[in-house]
């Protein structure tokens, strides 16, 4: 199928961040952005006979979910494949869009630990589908328009949460009704995580991350980030990737403080666990953070270079796509 992650080519719809691009008519430059905080140098290096556990084969590999004891990706070219976390093995696989034409596929899936959900794409729109984990069978689904580029669907509190239309829509789905409530952005936005207390949307076009407040729906707090892509949160703190690296920020969205250098960018991945945040990107393959300091503590090797993709902790690894690659790794997050 060729590369994943390939941006179109209407900026309303695929949010190229770019200024030559022409999406933005805002130029907000360093004008209230967190304060730089060095990056240490010298990581120490981990060659992949440390880290890799294992691997997996499979075309064009990228968002991934864990759930009922396995591992789920969703592929560019419109499956779901579930992995045996202990074998690595391929156990299951259903194609799930229904478009005529193949060049019409979405990225996207997420699992709370009690269900699983993951995009279906349409020849005139995109769905979001919930999946029975055992079979792969398609239990319900919902007409989101959802937006071809969010690769990770946030599963918190009950409900799946969803960008529509050209990202300017944000969409609740309740995972036991399946019912859908939609609100609309101030801005076009990119990516999402969530908590049960706020939703966090990165706006590349409008180089803003907005926080929502699940019950009402409105912005809550916002802060300029330069091209942010992806978003993390927890332990309080919530971790953006931006075309100059990582910004930390308290969970309101306040305490901004930039760490220069490495970043995930649109073809990567950020993943926030307790001791440590990851970013995933094609030239660095993986890099270990030390939350507290910004600071890159270790580099995972991968000799020759992988394309991006996605990342997720799951059963005590460090799971990673490589879309382009057709290869999933299990890392050992401490060799």
């Amino acid at each position: 199928m060729g590369a994943g992650r390939i941006v179109g080519t209407g900026c309303a719809a695929v949010l190229l961040a770019s200024a030559a691009a022409g999406c933005s008519g805002s130029d907000n430059g360093d004008a209230g952005g967190p304060a730089s905080s060095p990056a240490a140098s010298r990581p120490a290096t981990i060659e992949p006979a440390a880290w890799r556990l294992g691997t997996t084969t499979t075309e064009n590999p990228d968002g991934l979910a864990a759930i009922d004891h396995a591992v789920f990706v969703k592929t560019d070219d419109g499956r779901v494949v579930r992995i045996d976390p202990a074998t690595g093995r391929v156990t299951a696989e259903a194609d799930l869009d229904t478009a005529k034409d193949p060049g019409s596929y979405c990225q996207g899936i997420g699992s709370d630990g009690d269900t699983l959900w993951a995009c279906s794409a349409g020849d005139s729109t995109t769905d979001v589908v919930r999946l029975d984990p055992r079979t792969l069978a398609v239990t319900a689904r919902l007409p989101v328009d959802k937006l071809f580029d969010q690769y990770a669907l946030p599963v918190v509190g009950g409900t799946v949460w969803v960008l529509g239309g050209d990202g300017s829509r944000l969409v609740g789905v309740d995972t036991a009704t399946g019912r859908s409530r939609t609100s609309r952005l101030p801005y076009r936005c990119f990516q999402l995580a969530a908590t049960k207390e706020a939703v966090y949307a990165t706006c590349l076009v409008d180089e803003e991350v907005i926080a929502v407040d699940p019950r009402t729906r409105k912005v809550v707090a916002s802060a300029q980030v330069d091209g942010p892509t992806n978003v993390a949160t927890g332990d309080g703190t919530v971790w953006v990737s931006g075309s100059r690296g990582l910004s930390r920020f308290d969970d309101t969205l306040a305490s901004p403080t930039l760490f220069e250098g490495p970043s995930a960018g649109q073809e990567g991945d950020l993943l926030m666990t307790g001791s440590a945040v990851w970013v995933r990107n094609p030239d660095d393959f993986l890099l270990r953070i030390d939350p507290a300091t910004g600071a890159v503590t270790a580099r995972y090797a991968m000799h020759p270079a992988v394309s991006g993709g996605s990342a997720l902790i799951a059963y005590g690894s460090l799971w990673t796509s490589a879309y382009d690659d057709a290869t999933v790794y299990q890392v050992d997050p401490e060799p």
